[in-house]
């Protein structure tokens, strides 16, 4: 369980450079030949791959957590072992929605600033 939380942490603190290969490579370019992309499009881009990886983490933490329970045969301790697992996902996908939210409200800010 251990590497599989270490796993996840380093695909995570990844992510960023996941995230902004692909647009860099097809960055549409101007006439000098730089890279059109703007802060706003990648910071967007950069949310969401790790809302998405954040997504696919949880979900497999609730089903880790959900076959914990179901194996637990009325042990008390595996059950809160597992029922613990399952909260922490359901936390991290609360947390993650509340950050992608946080992150679409400052990019529209930025894009379109109030007058």
């Amino acid at each position: 369980m251990k590497k599989l939380i270490k796993a996840s942490l380093a695909l995570i603190a990844s992510t960023p450079a996941i995230a902004l290969a692909a647009p860099l490579s097809q960055c549409p370019t101007n006439a000098v030949g730089a890279c059109t992309s703007t802060l706003p499009e990648m910071i967007t881009v950069v949310s969401n791959t790790m809302l998405l990886l954040i997504g696919i983490i949880a979900i497999l933490f609730l089903i880790i957590g959900g076959f914990q329970y179901i194996t637990s045969a009325g042990n008390p301790e595996t059950i809160g072992k597992a029922k613990t697992t399952i909260l922490y996902a359901i936390i991290g996908i609360i947390v993650a929605l509340i950050a992608y939210v946080a992150v679409s409200f400052v990019i529209g800010r930025i894009i379109a600033p109030v007058a």
